[in-house]
């Protein structure tokens, strides 16, 4: 059992500044700069969008959001940051905490303040998502507990928080073994006060685990197995009305009885064995979401209403459901540079959290966090980006509401679908093209590159694992790549992290 101060002396807690100021560095455009090679006559190369140099901003072209705080960088390079998890303080809400990890060798858990400076860092492991429930009895006291798998050795991290002190303290009962290839998690405390978490891996798996005290350490029982036919990583339980939703990234949402022992109810069936009987909200093809399905949450606005809010990484939007059956569409959103702050938009979010609680001026009707992929301004690590769920609603109340942007801010990444407004046309999608892209694909997977994690390549086969006729399959169904305009000439010969930083 290990233990780190809020604001104590051990070396794995180290204290950041916020960087929420305007930015009117030339060339920076904010894609793809993460720490691959930035191709010539990319959109990372400053040489083609000029907006850093006067022109005109970009409009959205569908209903937009800005940040109001963005984060201090992770420490990894690439596709680093992922997935954020907010606990709000019982008594103070502007003590306030956002949770985000950092997934690379060199990472961790990361625990912000909501200026958006590093409150503390826990290296534990390359932790993919996180996810956490207040309440928990551990010996004498009340802690939450912040959960995360760690992809290092396949292992669930357990960590109190203690609401007091704010002191973190790792509490897991020796290794708590995971899934193989351990990936999405969230976490769910039911009416009779007990704690679960659910862990998936990359091939459909999910694992539901009952988390109980022993003494001062939390231990892990498994409770129920269960499945999806292709990769989910995205989860996010309903614990007033007993509901998990699922995100099943290629395909679509699923709806899932939470606790391990109620009746599977439901109209559809996932393919694979020992899958539950669900209901399907929504799925990738029908035009309202597109792929891939990632982060999760669920926006309260009372005890049972409020809203589902989904990433759809790809094309950079933030879709938004009706919390209850039928699960109606509400409305999709951007998040957009441009603001108040002059903080740059938002690209390919992985991991998101949201919270209805008031928090303080800046958030009087919650929060919402979001994973950035494309950091710019200046070009930067991945970061987490905070917005006011109060603009969110607004949107929601006035869906034709003009976005007005702040000229000043002279951005490079206004986020969103803007930073290819001025790339030429993409490849051609012929079977040749698919020919060639799949090949660039598997020798990138056969090269071993840790920076390239490339979701374009793959179809229904899950990630990491690539099958070059998969990728063939979702290249001729135009599902991969996604987009094909970043891919400008010479992208053959691109090194793969540019080609996953581009993609």
């Amino acid at each position: 059992m290990r233990g780190w101060a809020a604001g104590g002396l051990t070396a794995l807690l180290l204290l950041g500044t916020v960087s929420v100021g305007c930015s009117e560095t030339a060339g920076d455009d904010g894609a793809g700069g993460q720490g691959g090679d930035t191709p010539t006559g990319s959109a990372g190369s400053g040489g083609l969008s000029g907006l850093d140099r006067g022109d005109e901003a970009p409009v959205p072209d569908l209903p937009a959001v800005t940040p109001l705080v963005e984060t201090v960088p992770v420490k990894g390079f690439g596709d680093a940051a992922d997935d954020p998890a907010i606990w709000v303080h019982p008594t103070d809400p502007t003590k306030s905490l956002v949770f985000g990890t950092d997934k690379t060798p060199s990472g961790g858990l990361f625990v912000y303040d909501l200026d958006g400076s590093q409150h503390a860092f826990l290296q534990l492991g390359e932790l993919n998502n996180v996810d956490l429930r207040s309440g928990f009895t551990l010996g004498e006291r009340t802690v939450t507990l912040v959960t995360a798998t760690n992809r290092t050795n396949d292992s669930l991290v357990v960590v109190a928080l203690d609401e007091q002190t704010l002191e973190l303290e790792e509490v897991s009962k020796g290794t708590i073994g995971t899934l193989p290839e351990s990936y999405g998690l969230c976490m769910y405390r039911n009416a009779d006060g007990k704690f679960f978490v659910y862990v998936n891996s990359t091939d459909g798996t999910f694992q539901q685990l009952e988390l109980t005290a022993a003494g001062d350490e939390v231990e892990a029982t498994l409770v129920r197995s269960f499945c999806v036919e292709t990769q989910p990583e995205g989860c996010v339980v309903d614990d007033e009305q007993e509901r998990l939703f699922v995100g099943e990234e290629g395909f679509g949402i699923w709806v899932f009885p939470a606790e391990a022992d109620s009746p599977s109810t439901g109209s559809d069936l996932p393919l694979c064995e020992s899958a539950l009987a669900g209901t399907e909200l929504d799925d990738t093809f029908s035009g309202v979401l597109t792929r891939d399905v990632e982060g999760m949450a669920i926006a309260r606005t009372g005890e049972t209403s409020g809203y589902l809010v989904v990433s759809a990484q790809g094309a950079h939007e933030f879709v938004l459901y009706d919390r209850n059956p039928p699960f109606e569409h509400v409305t999709t959103f951007a998040v957009w540079g441009g603001g108040p702050a002059c903080i740059d938009g938002v690209e390919e979010t992985d991991g998101l959290d949201v919270t209805s609680a008031p928090l303080g001026p800046d958030f009087p009707e919650g929060l919402l966090v979001v994973q950035d992929g494309y950091n710019g301004d200046p070009v930067d690590k991945q970061n987490f980006k905070f917005v006011s769920l109060a603009d969110v609603f607004d949107l929601i109340e006035e869906p034709e509401l003009e976005f007005v942007t702040n000229d000043e801010c002279h951005l490079g990444d206004y986020g969103g679908k803007a930073r290819f407004a001025d790339l030429p046309p993409g490849a051609e999608r012929t079977e040749a093209f698919c020919v060639e892209f799949c090949q660039k694909c598997a020798d990138c997977y056969d090269e071993g590159d840790p920076g390239f994690s490339e979701g374009d390549c793959h179809y229904k086969n899950g990630k990491p694992l690539f099958v070059q006729q998969d990728c063939l399959d979702g290249c001729a169904a135009g599902a991969n790549p996604a987009d094909t305009r970043p891919l400008v000439s010479g992208w053959q010969d691109w090194a793969c992290s540019a080609l996953d930083d581009a993609l």
